[in-house]
């Protein structure tokens, strides 16, 4: 049987393996909808305060 593969967000998985909080995660969509960056673009940032 093939595999089914299902698309996710970066956000999404990174609060699915404990990476990041949601507030975290809302902070840089809060970032995002500002800068009209993508989120995968502030992966510099320092979200793990």
């Amino acid at each position: 049987m093939a595999a089914v593969y299902t698309k996710k967000r970066l956000g999404d998985l990174l609060l699915q393996t404990g990476l990041i909080t949601r507030d975290q995660l809302n902070q840089a969509l809060e970032v995002q909808k500002q800068t009209g960056e993508r989120f995968k673009s502030e992966r510099d940032r320092d979200f793990r305060r």
